[in-house]
């Protein structure tokens, strides 16, 4: 190669030179400028990374808050519910007091007012007994004061006869006034549990025949037939003669006494049974039926007619009677073990019926 020729070379390789300069510069502009780019870029990527951290502890810590608070709520919400349910329970025991109360105070206003009406019930029939018993006292006292002032005016004057007339009267309204005097005593003893029973084995038919030998006159003065029907094997039982005896007196009083002229009464006595208030074996009885022909029971009254100062509502207007016959034999046939009871005959008339144990009821 000539001079001149490596002359002209090196201006050609300096250009190179400061072309591969230029580019290499270009180069590291580039790479400046990812690397400045890749740092910034970096940075942000960390700032969001503490930011995120930083956030991450916020809502942690905020979520531990709210967890709390939550808890705090489920405690407060528990709470709340246990009071609703004590609340309520309150409520409903509060609704059954008062469901109760008002139950009582029905009761006790349906009570208050039954004792009232049995209160004037009792005050109208008492009422009513001492107006009978005024009457019925009256009677038989005016028809003695009478007679026998009559037959004072008369002694001396008067036949025989009519002087034993007068005392037939005095006679016949002093037996009256016994028996009603009897009857109030009979029944106080009873109110007072005073009347106890002497037992002894005897033979109901010869009480039966005692107390219609006592009753014959009567009978007979108001032209009344008494028949017998007498089944019964044996006759005899465990009772107090004398005062079963009063009960008797009465009953036969009674349907004499309602029976109409000419009629018949029809004495029973057979054997049955009577079962006992509570469960156990029936016990042996005497049955005695007494019927009449009278006016009957008026329907409903069947056992009413047995109660102190009641008096049928068929018989009670003319008839006369203190309301206390029938109460009394309920009573003496009660301390016997017995029961008694009536019925109306299909043909008319009322027949009683007593039930009395053979032997005594403990």
């Amino acid at each position: 190669m000539t001079e001149s020729g490596a002359q002209c070379d090196a201006p050609t390789t300096a250009s190179a030179n400061e072309a591969e300069i230029r580019r290499l510069e270009k180069v590291v502009r580039v790479l400046m400028d990812r690397a400045e780019r890749s740092t910034r870029s970096q940075g942000s990527d960390f700032d969001l990374f503490q930011m995120t951290v930083m956030l991450e502890e916020q809502i942690g810590e905020r979520t531990a808050q709210l967890q709390m608070v939550l808890a705090e709520n489920e405690k407060v919400t528990r709470a709340l519910l246990l009071a609703t349910e004590q609340l309520r329970a309150s409520e409903n025991e509060l609704r059954r007091h008062r469901d109760h109360l008002s139950e009582l105070v029905t009761e006790q206003t349906a009570d208050l007012l039954a004792a009232k009406e049995a209160a004037e019930t009792a005050h109208a029939l008492q009422r009513e007994f001492l107006l009978n018993m005024s009457h019925e006292l009256r009677t038989p006292l005016h028809a003695i004061s009478s007679y026998a002032q009559i037959g004072l005016e008369k002694a001396g004057k008067a036949n025989p006869e009519k002087i034993a007339d007068y005392f037939l009267h005095i006679r016949q309204s002093g037996q009256r006034l016994g028996a009603l005097v009897e009857e109030l005593l009979d029944i106080s003893e009873l109110n007072a549990g005073k009347l106890h029973l002497q037992r002894r084995r005897c033979s109901l038919q010869d009480l039966i025949d005692a107390v219609e030998h006592e009753q014959m006159a009567l009978a007979e003065a108001r032209g009344v037939h008494i028949a017998h029907a007498f089944t019964c094997r044996d006759a005899t039982a465990e009772i107090d003669p004398e005062i079963l005896g009063k009960a008797l007196r009465n009953l036969y009083a009674n349907a004499i006494k309602y029976s109409p002229s000419g009629g018949c009464i029809q004495i029973g006595l057979q054997d049955g049974c009577l079962a006992p208030p509570l469960m156990g074996d029936a016990a042996q009885a005497l049955i005695l039926t007494i019927c009449d022909e009278g006016p009957g029971i008026p329907p409903g009254e069947e056992e009413r007619i047995f109660e102190k100062f009641v008096q049928s509502t068929a018989t009670k207007t003319g008839a006369g009677g203190t309301g206390l016959g029938l109460a009394i034999v309920s009573e003496i046939v009660r301390l016997h073990g017995g029961r008694v009871c009536v019925r109306n005959r299909a043909g008319g008339g009322a027949e009683f019926e007593l039930s009395l144990p053979r032997h005594a009821v403990n």
